[in-house]
């Protein structure tokens, strides 16, 4: 009971304190950099699943192969 009662005024102090609006401004070298960050994790996610993808094939290929031994 005493941590939900702390966890809900943490919450309302959070809420009071932070302000309404948010005066920012995104230059675009910011929206460049954004751009760029996410095309560069696009193409570390599709190297890291081409190493992987070959170790997964070779995996399930020795299994097949294995397998087949056994049935003959």
């Amino acid at each position: 009971m005493y941590k939900y009662c702390f966890d809900s005024a943490v919450l309302l102090v959070m809420v009071l304190t932070f302000p309404n609006y948010a005066f920012a401004y995104l230059d675009p070298g910011t929206g460049s950099m954004i751009i760029q960050g996410t095309i560069a994790a696009i193409g570390a996610v599709l190297f890291a699943g081409r190493i992987y993808w070959g170790k997964i094939k070779k995996l399930f290929s020795m299994r097949s192969e294995d397998t087949k031994k056994i049935d003959h």
